[in-house]
């Protein structure tokens, strides 16, 4: 039997021949949230659905500034903000495919 120390770790030859663990296959997953995807643009244009526009309002002194702080009021728009688009992107998914 081998014996390989790598790192500090002994592994033996018999330990190298195991396979990897499996990753979960997303691929259904990604075909059905396309699917959805189309069917919403489809239902956008035929104007059944309506399209998300996200604003947070800041001051006008504000304007070009590239790092800084947000008020408490931006904050508080910003969760809102996000938890519309949170929202918004959960009624896509949950669209029915067209057929």
């Amino acid at each position: 039997m081998d014996i390989l120390k790598a790192g500090g770790v002994s592994v033996s030859a018999a330990d190298s021949t195991a396979l990897p663990p499996q990753k979960p296959d997303i691929s259904a997953g990604l075909l059905r949230l396309k699917e959805s995807s189309q069917a919403w643009k489809k239902l956008l244009a035929e104007g059944k659905v309506e399209p998300l526009f996200l604003k947070i309002d800041s001051p006008p002194e504000t304007a070009g500034v590239p790092a800084r702080m947000l008020s408490e009021q931006e904050q508080r728009q910003l969760r809102q903000t996000k938890q519309d688009q949170s929202n918004y992107l959960q009624r896509i998914m949950q669209t029915p495919v067209l057929k």
